[in-house]
């Protein structure tokens, strides 16, 4: 049989249990988006204080107020850049505004709604190159391009590239800067796309640490053209997109603030008895 520390009565266990299971439930529901009735906080709020327990409940309802952080994380959401900039290996042949208004996609993305990981796992790109692609100067082996941001998002933390067929890009390094071609925060170093063969298209998609939601990104492109294929000696973009979490929800920001309210709440009221005692 198991022991039991002395005062420790068995009801009060079963009611630690009960708080266990309640915690694990709104954790699990918080990071699948399920909001909780008020009523069944109540009610559970009542038992506690009922058994003289108020305060375990009230640090419960901190780890929910973290716990919401769950669902305050939102999925990340496809961002479109507004503008490009050529900085290096140009002006190249086909037009860069190609490789971000999504003409060559086989379906399309609204800018700040579409579920960025879903949309990715399906949505290629045409190996046609005419209005739909972007190739360096022929003969260069890297390249600079910069995209410009302006999002309403509160910050931009996924690089999304459909890296071209045939040329592609061997390797870049992505910046963050306010101006095009700026050199100012290495955002990813050396990473590698995928080498493609001579079929439609998907996507790679990188995570980065959160950067500003108004700016200039840049690629800075070498090892250029990729193994395979490598039918043209130049740099190549398919499509560049980005992505950022979606606002906070208000219900969601309540749920939080009001959480923390409480654990100051008790906090202070224990404080107050104290002192009277």
């Amino acid at each position: 049989m198991p022991k039991v520390s002395p005062g420790f009565s068995p009801k009060l266990l079963i009611f630690h249990q009960a708080v266990a299971w309640h915690g694990l439930c709104w954790v699990k529901g918080a990071a699948e988006g399920v909001v909780f009735k008020a009523s069944s906080l109540h009610a559970a709020f009542q038992k506690a204080t009922a058994m003289k327990h108020h305060n375990l409940y009230l640090a419960l309802l901190a780890g929910m107020s973290l716990a919401a952080t769950g669902a305050i994380a939102k999925p990340a959401l496809m961002v479109q850049p507004k503008d490009a900039q050529i900085i290096s290996s140009g002006p190249g042949f086909g037009s860069i505004t190609d490789t971000f208004n999504q003409s060559g996609l086989n379906t399309g993305y609204v800018d700040e709604v579409t579920n960025l990981h879903p949309y990715t796992a399906t949505a290629s790109h045409t190996l046609v190159f005419s209005g739909f692609e972007w190739f360096g100067n022929q003969g260069t082996d890297t390249a600079t391009v910069s995209y410009f941001v302006n999002s309403s998002l509160p910050f931009i933390d996924h690089l999304v590239l459909w890296n071209e067929e045939s040329s592609g890009i061997g390797q870049f390094n992505l910046w963050y800067g306010t101006t095009a071609g700026e050199f100012g925060t290495l955002l990813l170093d050396g990473v590698s796309p995928t080498d493609h063969d001579l079929v439609d298209y998907l996507p790679d998609v990188w995570e980065f640490a959160p950067s500003s939601p108004l700016g200039w990104y840049t690629i800075q492109a070498s090892g250029c053209p990729q193994p395979i294929v490598s039918g043209f000696a130049s740099c190549a973009i398919g499509e560049v997109a980005f992505g950022g979490p979606a606002v906070p929800e208000p219900g969601i920001w309540a749920m939080l603030i009001a959480g923390f309210g409480l654990v100051g709440y008790a906090a202070r009221r224990r404080r107050v008895i104290a002192a009277q005692s």
